[in-house]
């Protein structure tokens, strides 16, 4: 005799193909959104959200599936749910050449395709014919497939499908700081399609990467390749961007709706419980109804004056759609549901309001649109599950997402020093301090971080499907705090982004390398959640270490030293110790993957010293006049032309020389320069004057180009730290300042805008949304004119960006 439990289960398997599933296409098992046109679209967001109550209804009759029907209908659900997610991941890799196109220029036209024809699979629109960009969809798919597959369900099946996986995480990584259409597929509040920055993209693809980061795809019979990598610094940016945003959903939208899945159900993407709480307080103040929540404020979208034949509106009629927004009950499912993840809560009552709330000015609210929404009727069916208890909070968050807020122990930073050079190792011995240098150590190889770069090529790459590696990009501290166990079983370690002077140049500063080596503890601190300590190595050379003014070391330097071996820094805990030492209480990552001939061998590479002669900074060495040179003016005029350096004016002029040139001659003239600026500005004549098949003479070396000779002259500029001149050649060398990109996002998140260039031209451009590096630096260059002064203007974009 069947008992309620199964009679229960089997009313909601009813109610469910009655009212979902009577959209299901029978072939490929994708939900159809009625339309009103005939056509029969699938929508990426919406079969998620159906496959939801799907895949919970699966797990209710696999826990009480002691009878043949209901192992029957398990297998019917979960089979049901793994094809709907498979005929997603079909759609999605049908366009596998739009990914590798986005991982390069995050244009929207490069978007995967947001809707697809149910039953060929193909896609339905143009690329710019709707809103594609919905990162959003896409960090939910991750999300879902993350969960679904931890509860027991197989959904990957090839290595080419773990591939494409890990492009899309590489995809949606970078949600912090790319621009999309949003969850409602028509960008900002106004509906003109432009894009924008939205807290419910972010929170949804921090959430992906948190749940999918270390997850093998083949489950128990998996292996290294179908492991998913994430990187831990992207993570934590796209964390702090969210919580800057919050409780802005974004620019134009100053609250929304679409917050709710992403502090709550399913994503649970905040790990900061006051933030949560702003968050939800604000959007029951702001959004809540008697039916429901409204998507946003000024929402025209179904109101019964919207235009039908308008798809867009003017900024100004905004305004009569105040109060009378469309109320969607769906928002009162998801929280519905999320209340019965809180552990401990009394489990809630579904209550109905039948009476419309009584206002001055009402009117009856009708239903419109098209009946059952998907969405509203998946969740409603998953909360009545979850009150029910025929499926637990555990069963659905098998990732224990909804830990997320839980306090975690505090951190406690592994700090190693080493010296690069014997001078450096033998001066600190004389300070007491003893560092090894990296051939002293026998268990570890330690790097630069370019070699991590190197060897995260091939992660993801497939030739099936035409898709490369990991974009080569900027490595950060979290991702050069843990040991990496490579494919061979070397046990590898590798110096953080800071310390790289080669690209980061300014580092070459003593007083901004001990900022940052602060700064960046600091950080580690505060977003470090993985098992096991952080380490970091700091690389000291005699270049850093030395003031060549005093012929002694910096003081900056001991103190910092000091300051690390107590215990204690800047309001970080840390340790100081030999880098083995801290290998038992380390984190270690496996990267199997990494081809370790073509990652670890050691290139060699000319040194950069040509023999020029070491000259005078300039005519100018009194301690009295220098420290004069460095302060900063406040009531320059900045258009005074006269202020711009010398050697700026120098190149002006160089127009008129001619194409005829004497290499012996140009040699003589380097080589007999008075000083390291009138040197730099005779090597700036001739660069500018000649191509770079130009050679001059230089005895002992022989013919060489000009622009190694601009290389060497910059890099004393930078020992010497003489900025000046450094920023002037960095300018013509296109040396950019790394971190851009993030200290751009950092600023606009905070709802400021900037401005860049130089009065009084008329060419002062305003950065609005977030851009990649090379478009910032393009369009600095261009706003400016002068390399130095855009090198100069980079600066103070970072500077503000570190100070949010």
């Amino acid at each position: 005799m069947r008992g309620p439990v199964y009679e229960n289960l089997d009313y909601f398997a009813d109610l469910l193909e009655k009212t979902i599933q009577c959209n299901l296409d029978p072939v490929t098992e994708l939900y159809f959104s009625n339309t009103g046109t005939g056509e029969k679209h699938a929508w990426i967001r919406d079969n998620l959200w159906a496959v939801q109550s799907v895949w919970a209804l699966a797990l209710s009759f696999r826990k009480y599936g002691d009878t043949d029907d209901a192992r029957a209908k398990f297998q019917m659900f979960a089979g049901s749910a793994t094809k709907t997610m498979r005929s997603l991941l079909m759609c999605m890799m049908r366009q596998s050449s739009k990914i590798e196109s986005f991982k390069k220029t995050k244009a929207t036209g490069d978007a995967i395709h947001a809707k697809f024809n149910v039953r060929t699979l193909s896609t339905v629109v143009g690329d710019h014919d709707w809103g594609h960009l919905q990162l959003d969809a896409t960090g939910l798919f991750v999300l879902q497939l993350a969960q679904m597959t931890a509860s027991g369900l197989q959904i990957i099946l090839s290595l080419e499908e773990v591939d494409f996986i890990q492009n899309l995480v590489f995809y949606i990584e970078s949600a912090y700081k790319t621009v999309d259409y949003g969850i409602w597929e028509r960008g900002d509040k106004t509906n003109h399609g432009v894009p924008e920055l939205n807290a419910s993209s972010i929170g949804m693809c921090l959430a992906a990467l948190e749940a999918i980061d270390g997850l093998d795809l083949f489950q128990c019979q998996g292996g290294y390749r179908s492991i998913i990598h994430v990187s831990p610094d992207e993570k934590a940016r796209c964390q702090d961007v969210l919580e800057s945003l919050l409780p802005r959903e974004s620019k134009s939208k100053e609250v929304g709706a679409a917050l709710l899945p992403v502090v709550l159900y399913p994503a649970f993407a905040v790990s900061n419980s006051d933030i949560v709480t702003k968050t939800l307080a604000i959007i029951d103040e702001k959004l809540q109804g008697e039916f429901g929540y409204i998507r946003f404020q000024r929402d025209g979208y179904l109101t019964p004056i919207e235009d039908r034949h308008r798809l867009h509106y003017d900024p100004l009629e905004l305004e009569q759609f105040e109060k009378i927004e469309c109320q969607w009950p769906l928002f009162l499912c998801m929280r519905l549901v999320s209340k019965c993840f809180q552990r401990g809560a009394a489990k809630p009552q579904v209550n109905s309001v039948a009476m419309e709330r009584k206002a001055p000015g009402s009117a009856k609210r009708d239903n419109v649109g098209f009946l059952p929404h998907i969405w509203g009727q998946s969740l409603y069916i998953l909360s009545r599950l979850l009150v029910e208890d025929f499926v637990s909070p555990g069963e659905l968050d098998p990732l224990n997402r909804r830990m997320a807020m839980q306090k975690r122990p505090e951190v406690i930073v592994q700090v190693s020093f080493l010296a690069l050079d014997d001078l450096t190792q033998d001066t600190f011995n004389e300070h007491g301090h003893h560092f090894q240098r990296a051939e002293d150590i026998t268990k570890v190889r330690v790097h630069p971080v370019t070699v991590l770069s190197d060897l995260y090529k091939n992660l993801g790459k497939s030739d099936m499907l035409c898709l490369s590696g990991r974009p080569k990009g900027r490595i950060g501290i979290l991702s050069t705090s843990k040991f990496y166990e490579l494919g061979d079983g070397t046990m590898t370690f590798f110096y953080p982004e800071f310390s790289n002077i080669d690209q980061n140049w300014i580092a070459a500063d003593v007083n901004i390398f001990i900022e940052e080596v602060q700064t960046e503890l600091n950080y580690i601190q505060s977003h470090w959640n993985h098992p096991g300590r952080p380490t970091i190595v700091i690389p000291l050379s005699t270049e850093l270490i030395w003031n060549t003014s005093d012929s002694c070391v910096h003081s900056e330097i001991i103190n910092l030293v000091r300051k690390i071996t107590s215990g204690y820094i800047a309001g970080v805990r840390v340790k100081s110790a030999k880098l083995e030492e801290f290998l038992p209480t380390s984190n270690v990552s496996k990267l199997q993957f990494a081809d370790v001939k073509d990652g670890i061998s050691p290139k060699s590479s000319a040194s950069k010293t040509l023999s020029l002669p070491k000259l005078p900074i300039t005519p100018m060495r009194s301690p009295k006049d220098f420290h004069k040179a460095r302060v900063i003016n406040m009531n320059l005029d900045l258009t005074d032309m006269t202020l711009v350096p010398k050697i700026n004016r120098r190149r002006s002029e160089s127009h008129s020389f001619t194409s005829t040139r004497s290499g012996r001659d140009d040699s003589y003239t380097i080589l007999t320069a008075k000083c390291l600026v009138d040197q730099a500005g005779v090597l700036l004549e001739i660069s500018e004057a000649t191509d770079e098949n130009y050679r001059v003479q230089i005895p002992s070396v022989g013919p060489v180009q000009i622009t190694p000779l601009l290389e060497e002259v910059f890099d004393r500029a930078c020992r010497e730290q003489q900025w000046l001149l450094a920023r002037e050649l960095a300018g013509y060398l296109n040396k950019p300042l790394p971190g851009l990109d993030q200290a751009v996002t950092d600023i606009l998140v905070r709802q400021k805008s900037i401005t860049v260039g130089l009065p009084p031209d008329s060419r002062e451009t305003t950065i609005d949304k977030p851009l990649q590096s090379g478009e910032i630096e393009a369009m600095i260059l261009e706003a400016c004119g002068d390399g130095d002064v855009a090198i100069l203007q980079q600066e103070v974009i970072l500077c503000s960006g570190s100070k949010f």
